[in-house]
Parts: structure tokens; sequence; C-alpha cells
């Protein structure tokens, strides 16, 4: 395992995100495919030049009975890693992944609460799909593909909810590092009842020329 997957996996046991928690996925038969309440798919381009300019793009579908919260609204102003690539070899090796440090500096105040509007907040509807912003959209800036071929991609991506405690009187969660007078009653519920969630696509071929 890479260091930098190693760091990745070690940051999902960290903030204890679980795979999926939004019932039970579909009862499986030995010809149907599995399908998760949520649900990860990638698109890019099938076939690579040296300097082609690539860009993959994420979706999550919404298979589940009930609205689903998908990404931190604005800023969670916590260090979460959302996404990374794994690839294999035509031998079903797996590619090395290149160290790289990633510090976000934004000027931003974060002794300060962030303030939050009904307009933050994305939620995913049954049956909705929507993109997310992907890390690396170029999976060659992380992955060392040393050589041409034909690979076998997979993307990881994971959500941690927003900064949230229990409260001293009732136990029940309320919001930390977020100013939340300006939502509804709606999504303050909304996101004090997020779970988070940890999804792997299905491979997804390649090939570098």
């Amino acid at each position: 395992m890479s260091h930098l997957t190693a760091s990745a996996m070690a940051l999902l046991i960290a903030l204890n995100v679980p795979s999926y928690s939004l019932g039970q996925t579909q009862a499986s038969t030995p010809s149907a495919r599995v399908v998760s309440p949520i649900e990860l798919t990638v698109s890019g381009p099938k076939i690579i030049h040296r300097r082609d300019d690539v860009e993959f793009k994420a979706v999550l579908i919404n298979h589940s009975t009930v609205p689903v919260l998908i990404s931190p609204p604005e800023r969670s102003h916590e260090p979460v890693f959302a996404s990374w690539w794994d690839a294999t070899d035509a031998s079903g090796a797996m590619l090395d992944q290149e160290l790289i440090g990633y510090c976000p500096v934004d000027g931003s105040d974060y002794s300060r609460k962030w303030r939050l509007t009904d307009s933050s907040i994305r939620l995913l509807k049954p049956g909705e799909w929507a993109e997310v912003p992907l890390t690396f959209r170029d999976p060659r800036a992380l992955l060392k593909f040393r050589k041409k071929g034909t690979y076998q991609l997979t993307l990881h991506y994971f959500f941690n909810p927003p900064g949230r405690e229990a409260d001293t009187k009732d136990g029940k969660l309320v919001l930390t590092n977020y100013e939340t007078s300006a939502l509804s009653a709606a999504n303050v519920k909304a996101l004090r009842e997020a779970s988070g969630f940890s999804l792997v696509s299905e491979p997804f071929t390649i090939v570098l020329q």
C-alpha cells in the first residue's frame, strides 16, 4: 500500500466514516449487480495520449428513499481527503502513487464560525444524481504510469458530515464551527442528521498510448 493511500485510509479510520448508512443494499442474485444506496460512477477518456489534457468526472446517484447530504456546505473546516485514485496494470499489479503534499491556503479566518445559508446545503433527493469535485481530475497527477498499456482505474470517494457534537443537556447533535441562524429548520435538521459514507467506483478501463 502506498504512503498516500495509507494516509487516506488512516484518516477514514480516524474520522469513523461509515460505508453505507442509508438502509440496506438491494438483494443480490448471481446474475444481478448489487446497487448501494449511494452509487459512485466515473466517466472520462478511454484512450489517453501523453500530452492530452485529461479530466475525469465523478457522479453520485441516490438510490435510497431519503434525501442525502452529499458534500460539506461551503467549507467543512475539517481536513478531509475527499477522493483518490487506485490503478492496476495489465498484470493486476497496483501502481505506486506520487507523494503529494496538499495544504490549502485561502486567507480565511478559521477562528470564526462559517455562516451558512439555505443555498449552501447540497441535498441529493431520491433518484437524483450530482457531479462531485475530485481532488485530482487527471489520475496521472497522482499515479505513476511508467509505460504505455491498458490499466484499470478505481476512484475512492468519501464524505464526512460537518463538525457536530452532542449537547450536554439532551445529547442531541449540534453543529460546531458554523453559524446557522440563516438556515431553515429543515436544513438544520438535515445537517445534524447527516451520515457520512465511503464509496468505491466500479473499475474503469483506460489505454495509455
